[in-house]
């Protein structure tokens, strides 16, 4: 099949299921823990194991980050626990199927996670330092399971590049603070 085309169309039609039918649903999830279960293959007859997913996503509460990587990780847990000894041309199934997703996961991850948990003030550093190192954690672990290789790393130049993200979303709330009195009424304080 490799040799045809075909496994790499395979592939990349998995890598876009995973992203857009559970990775995209659990990084917008309001409540991402909720959204997600597992049936194990333990109990059916053929010894399936079944991913299943809210098919309703409200998307108008930004969700908890640390939630998030918790979900993903579950979720990828579970994937590696089936997949960890599947083999494509003598490399892992679960590195070749990374390939495919995990630049676009990544980028989710960064613009759609971490990027607006970014505080506009200093005395929230510390609970943002903390779901930076829950990021770095899970990066880490994809690493280990062989769902990233070295090749991904928009992750580790956004947490580069958080002092400028920090200054530039502080600008933003000043200016847009700025511009909101200014279209307020004026008002005479004088008696």
């Amino acid at each position: 099949m490799a040799k045809l085309g075909i496994m790499d169309i395979r592939m990349q039609e998995t890598a876009d299921v995973i992203m857009s039918q559970f990775c995209d649903r659990i990084v917008h999830a309001a409540n991402p823990k909720s959204i997600l279960s597992f049936r194990d293959g333990s109990t059916s007859k053929n010894g399936e194991t079944v991913f299943v997913i809210s098919k309703q996503v409200s998307r108008t509460e930004i969700p908890e980050p640390t939630e998030v990587f918790e979900t993903l990780t579950s979720f990828f847990k579970e994937f590696h626990h089936i997949f960890a000894d599947a083999m494509v041309d003598k490399s892992p199934f679960l590195t070749q199927l990374g390939m495919k997703f995990a630049p676009r996961l990544i980028d989710m991850l960064v613009k759609d996670c971490l990027t607006p948990s970014i505080p506009y003030d200093k005395h929230n550093e510390e609970k943002y330092q903390n779901l930076i190192h829950v990021a770095i954690q899970f990066y880490d672990w994809m690493k280990e399971m062989k769902y990233f290789t070295g090749e991904a790393i928009s992750l580790e130049q956004f947490i580069n590049n958080y002092d400028q993200i920090f200054i530039n979303r502080r600008c933003l709330r000043i200016v847009t603070s700025a511009r909101e009195l200014i279209t307020q009424q004026y008002i005479d304080l004088t008696p």
